[in-house]
């Protein structure tokens, strides 16, 4: 039986911790399998401009630079597919971060079952179905990511990062003990696929207006799920670390993604025919509806 934990959950530079009852239903024996409705107004504060492929102005959301990783740090990754496969082999060796290949792969699969369902137009958000994607693209997993992201939870500080660049979006997700209470570190087996079950629950939650994202997504408290379904990212590695504030148990999950997404002004995906527009180097994974190359 896990202790009971408080859900907290980032968005851009504000945070809000949340300490509600579990939802009608929920087992107070499993409090890690729930998801308390975040409050109003977690929100970002800042953000970045960068220049538009239309010659206009946009912005990402851009919580301290986003947490980026350089580009050209690709060059030592290593990306798996699904389940442990490697996908594409490069002159790193291994992902060093804290979690098992099983939760890596229960965050892989989670966000790619999330995002088939999508480009195949049976994702469902309050009984309604979100139109299909022509360009959603497959997640693989990637070690550099998984390194950054380990870094940021390393330090036990419930915020986001402030390395530089826009390249790199970030998610975070904290829970924590009642005061003096669980004197042994909360174990850490899971705590990936809990933090991905309560981002994507905004979208249930708070609902998905349209796919244009505005300041107005964020505001209604969306942020995290949207960019889990940005039709442009591709890789995710995901981090997590015990850690202790002087009364407390705490695990702090961050997960990293490559490209980053929620820009200003721009579509999450595109509506049209499953998998049509996948663009150059991509082809239709016709058993998913992703674009993989």
């Amino acid at each position: 039986m896990r202790p009971f934990i408080h859900l907290v959950v980032v968005i851009g530079l504000c945070f809000a911790e949340l300490s509600h009852a579990p939802p009608s239903g929920a087992m107070a024996d499993a409090p890690m399998r729930t998801y308390p409705t975040p409050p109003d107004g977690a929100v970002s504060g800042h953000v970045s401009d960068g220049p538009s492929e239309h010659g206009h102005e946009k912005r990402a959301v851009d919580p301290m630079e986003q947490a980026a990783v350089n580009d050209r740090a690709m060059d030592g990754e290593r990306d798996f597919d699904a389940i442990g496969h490697l996908s594409r082999n490069k002159r790193q060796a291994y992902c060093n971060g804290r979690y098992s290949q099983t939760d890596r792969d229960a965050i892989l699969k989670f966000h790619n079952d999330m995002r088939s369902k999508i480009a195949r137009g049976q994702y469902l958000v309050r009984g309604q179905a979100k139109p299909s994607a022509v360009n959603m693209r497959k997640l693989y997993y990637s070690c550099d990511l998984e390194n950054s992201a380990q870094n940021v939870a390393n330090r036990c500080v419930f915020a986001h990062s402030d390395r530089h660049g826009k390249n790199t979006g970030e998610n975070i997700y904290r829970f924590r003990t009642p005061v003096r209470v669980a004197p042994n570190p909360l174990p850490i087996e899971g705590t990936g696929l809990d933090a991905c079950k309560a981002w994507e629950v905004e979208f249930e939650q708070f609902g998905w207006p349209g796919l244009l994202f505005s300041e107005y997504s964020l505001q209604i408290g969306i942020g995290h799920s949207t960019q889990m379904a940005w039709w442009k990212t591709s890789k995710i590695g995901c981090g997590v670390a015990q850690c202790f504030d002087g009364t407390r148990q705490i695990i702090l999950a961050v997960c990293h993604y490559r490209d980053t997404g929620n820009w200003f002004n721009e579509d999450i995906y595109k509506a049209g025919p499953t998998c049509s527009e996948c663009g150059d180097g991509y082809r239709c994974e016709t058993s998913t509806g992703l674009c993989i190359n």
